[in-house]
């Protein structure tokens, strides 16, 4: 097993880590997206359209894909919501 994809309840985990030692963990996509839109500071006016630019990120085909995307997405809304986008960067570190 490569990776394993879960919620982030320490428990599993923990119980992943244990059973399969060298997979590495992800956190789902969709827990990655309630976090962005959970810390969006203008939610009314953004939240739809950052989280269809964010849907873009992971609809990547690869790797380079993804990176592009993402720098893409941390110009367009980083100067409109910088705590946000320091959010998400700690996020995708930890993952």
């Amino acid at each position: 097993m490569r990776v394993i994809a879960s919620d982030g309840a320490k428990g599993i985990k923990a119980a992943i880590e244990m059973v399969y030692p060298y997979a590495k963990w992800q956190l789902y996509s969709t827990h990655k997206m309630r976090n962005l839109c959970s810390n969006i500071e203008q939610k009314k006016k953004h939240r739809k359209e950052m989280l269809n630019n964010a849907g873009r990120i992971y609809q990547s085909e690869t790797r380079k894909e993804t990176v592009i995307r993402f720098g893409k997405f941390c110009d367009k809304w980083e100067p409109i919501e910088r705590n946000q986008l320091s959010i998400l960067r700690k996020i995708l570190a930890r993952h």
